[in-house]
């Protein structure tokens, strides 16, 4: 009795779900792609930030090498290429 039930509902909201997605516009789903976009790098600041502190901790305790932090820094580095890359690519078709 749960699986037609569950079929109708996923049915019907597939059907009225372009009404209600595209109710705000275009302007407001690239405002909302702007924010999600801010907030991701942010984000990714963020965590690369904490990793390289890690592995300075790591290795100033004596549980990692310094090689270790140089690589955890060159990681974060082609992180951030790859975002600023992103953002090239962004730009180029918007």
């Amino acid at each position: 009795m749960i699986k037609p039930l569950l079929y109708l509902v996923t049915i019907c909201s597939m059907l009225f779900m372009p009404e209600v997605v595209l109710a705000g516009g275009l302007d407001s789903g690239i405002q909302a792609t702007t924010d999600f976009k801010a907030s991701g790098y942010k984000w990714l600041a963020v965590v690369a930030s904490g990793y390289i502190i890690f592995n300075i901790a790591m290795a100033y305790l004596g549980r990692k090498g310094w090689g270790d932090v140089a690589m955890a820094v060159l990681y974060c580095a082609i992180a951030g290429g790859a975002v600023a890359l992103g953002i090239y690519a962004w730009s180029i078709w918007s």
